[in-house]
């Protein structure tokens, strides 16, 4: 057997001694209640004020436990219950303002200002891919939103009959 191995054999028996010796009762920690201590002097021990006891929160407080709050309350992990159903989706406020209109014979052009734009618009055209022009009416005109299927109206103010 080689010097390596036979350092480690004697280290390794002597970790096992170490591990298996008793240990006196006199190494106690004053104020803490060893193994041994039957249960009567365990409770002695720990009703026994030392120096490293904590302060009761509620000392000096007037009122009891109605200024005791729960740190821990208990919780559900149930997925919460969904009482109404989702709300429908609706189209946005149009962006158009009517700005005019052009007829000549059957044909009635509409002119819509979105923001500093001044669009042209025909009946069945689409405007900005979202809105599609469904009627021209002298006093309305009615849009489409396409995204969601909404009919909307746009009020002339013009009460005129082409």
């Amino acid at each position: 057997m080689s010097i390596g191995r036979r350092v480690l054999w004697i280290v390794l028996l002597l970790t096992v001694a170490a591990a298996l010796w008793p240990v006196p009762d006199n190494d106690a920690v004053d104020g803490v209640a060893s193994r041994s201590t039957g249960p009567r002097k365990r409770e002695a021990a720990l009703a026994a004020p030392t120096a490293l006891q904590p302060r009761s929160l509620t000392e000096g407080r007037s009122g009891g436990d109605a200024d005791i709050v729960d740190l821990f309350p208990r919780q559900s992990f149930a997925p919460p219950v969904v009482s109404a159903a989702p709300e429908k989706p609706v189209a946005p406020a149009l962006p158009f303002t009517y700005g005019g209109r052009y007829t000549e014979g059957n044909n009635t052009i509409v002119f819509l200002k979105e923001g500093e734009k001044m669009r042209t618009v025909r009946l069945g055209d689409t405007v900005n891919g979202t809105y599609r022009i469904e009627k021209i009416d002298p006093d309305a005109i009615t849009l489409n939103y396409l995204p969601l299927g909404q009919r909307q109206t746009l009020q002339t103010g013009s009460v005129l009959r082409p």
